[in-house]
């Protein structure tokens, strides 16, 4: 397991690096000038030429990356050029959101996702080919769509819930429940897809193998069989799904947040690209990359935990 760990971390290296001169490229291409976003569009041509030497703009991307770079590897993310802040400032304020709703999404995907899975697994037939249909809608249906209907329905029509808003857990932890359960539903549902159906494909597979045949000749219980020795089996892909959907949703808060006001990462790229605020964009994608390397060697762990061959790899 250790070599897998250092492996994976050793890979994370370049992986890193490629992301953030890719996303300097991509922001670079954006038309516009963040000096004239600071001083507005009745600034002169001289204040906005001095701006853009003072903060590198006018230099090719890769030199302001290069900037950028040298002040990472002190643990310097740079200073929003639109607010002034931190940039590490900013991060640690917006990722909680974040972590909060893809998190709890990513539960409430898992617990509906397993159950459903096993009952597919179960029952087959009817009920496994309805599951199928559910999945494919799950993954293709985007979530900010689905966001969309609840706020109409839940918020608007019957007015049960807060279409929008966001309270931190220490100052109201009512407000903050309340407010999450809308983006955790819209937000769960790709998951739910993902995870019952590899739950469903683990399960049978599990079910249909020779020693379950033997155990059941053996006089153990269908219940047995089912809740007690088919999970042993089908742990281990059940639980890499569930890394992988909350990869998945993490990144999927991007448009989820401005839908509902949250003022987490995804509410913050698209207000710093709109900005072109491109040290902050840098910070949050860095953000989003290392959280979806830490869940990827967390998948790894885990993985390799409950497939004892995987071990001695």
């Amino acid at each position: 397991m250790t070599r897998v760990i250092v492996n994976r971390l050793l890979m994370a290296i370049p992986v890193l690096f490629l992301m953030t001169i890719i996303t300097y490229l991509l922001v670079s291409l954006i038309p516009g000038n963040a000096a004239v976003v600071i001083l507005g569009q009745d600034a002169t041509p001289e204040n906005v030429a001095r701006l853009s030497a003072q903060m590198h703009l006018d230099q090719p991307f890769y030199v302001q990356w290069w900037y950028w770079l040298q002040g990472a590897f002190h643990g310097d993310l740079g200073t929003s050029i639109y607010t002034g802040q931190p940039v590490t400032t900013v991060i640690a304020e917006r990722i909680m959101p974040t972590v909060y709703v893809a998190g709890f999404a990513t539960i409430l995907g898992a617990v509906v996702g397993i159950i459903l899975g096993t009952w597919a697994a179960v029952k087959r037939g009817a009920v496994s080919k309805v599951l199928d249909t559910i999945s494919m809608l799950g993954i293709a249906l985007p979530n900010f769509w689905f966001a969309l209907l609840l706020v109409v329905l839940v918020a608007g029509q019957l007015k049960i819930l807060p279409p929008l808003g966001y309270t931190p857990p220490q100052e109201d932890f009512g407000s903050w429940a309340i407010h999450l359960v809308l983006p955790v539903i819209a937000l769960s549902l790709a998951g739910v897809a993902i995870i019952a159906k590899q739950t469903r494909d683990s399960m049978s597979e599990a079910l249909s193998r020779d020693f379950m045949r033997f155990l059941q000749a053996n006089g153990l219980s269908r219940f047995s069989l089912v809740y007690q020795h088919a999970p042993r089996y089908a742990a281990g892909p059940i639980a890499s799904a569930i890394i992988a959907s909350f990869v998945n949703l993490f990144g999927g808060t991007v448009a989820l947040e401005s839908i509902f006001a949250i003022p987490g990462l995804g509410s913050l790229v698209v207000t710093s690209t709109t900005q072109r605020d491109l040290v902050t964009i840098q910070g949050a994608v860095l953000a989003y990359t290392v959280v979806v390397l830490a869940a990827t060697l967390l998948g790894d762990i885990v993985s390799i935990a409950l497939n004892p061959k995987l071990r001695t790899r």
